[in-house]
């Protein structure tokens, strides 16, 4: 079974990004204050992976007309949009053509990528401080101090909890995470299966290439 460093592994994919190559940095979110405060709760209706809501105006929204049928509102004519004296020439002319609105259907966005607001369980755990952990600052690279030997955690609790917490982008949210699933999967003796529900849901690509590093501890 391999063992690769993947958290570390983010560290220097991030310092090559941002230093070497010139990207632009991971913008935290307003929520997030400094490692030691508190994250502030988002709205109550941002749910993470949800779709952005489509604001239709009033006349694009059909409606029941008076005899039962389901049709959109007609904007209404002035004497002035209607054909005039001479017009007919310059229809035939090419003046005067109607704009003829284009067939292809509008997109529907299915790989955009959807909200990832910060509120996540494993940074509600760490922050209330109910993860038995903390970072060990080494010399080559950081690991996790674990207060409890890993091998005696229960998993039905603690990996859901450390899976969700991999689409944080933030750290140490985001280092805790990852290392914690390479730990517990690495101490685990039971078959376990790595669905790629976090892809799927919010269509990030940084997020799919986490799991699929993580694939390779499945036993």
């Amino acid at each position: 079974m391999t063992q690769n460093d993947i958290a570390g592994q983010l560290f220097t994919f991030e310092y090559c990004n941002v230093k070497i190559k010139g990207k632009p940095g991971l913008k935290k979110t307003p929520q997030s204050l400094s490692c030691f405060d508190q994250t502030i709760p988002v709205a109550p209706g941002r749910r993470a992976g949800a779709h952005v809501r489509v604001k239709a105006k009033s006349s694009e929204v059909p409606y029941w007309s008076p005899n039962c049928e389901y049709r959109h509102k007609v904007a209404r004519k002035f004497p002035k949009d209607y054909t005039k004296r001479g017009d007919g020439a310059r229809i035939k002319s090419g003046e005067l053509h109607k704009i003829v609105p284009k067939a292809e259907p509008p997109l529907a966005g299915a790989f955009k990528k959807r909200d990832n607001p910060p509120n996540s369980l494993f940074r509600k755990f760490y922050e209330r401080g109910d993860l038995p952990l903390a970072v060990e600052h080494s010399g080559s690279k950081n690991v996790i101090n674990w207060k409890v030997e890993v091998s005696k955690l229960d998993y039905h609790y603690y990996l859901p909890v450390f899976f969700d917490g991999i689409r944080e982008k933030e750290e140490p949210y985001r280092f805790l995470a990852v290392k914690g699933v390479e730990d517990l999967l690495q101490a685990c003796t039971l078959h376990l299966f790595l669905s790629i529900y976090l892809q799927a849901v919010f269509r990030s690509y940084e997020i799919g290439c986490e799991l699929e590093y993580l694939a390779e501890y499945e036993l």
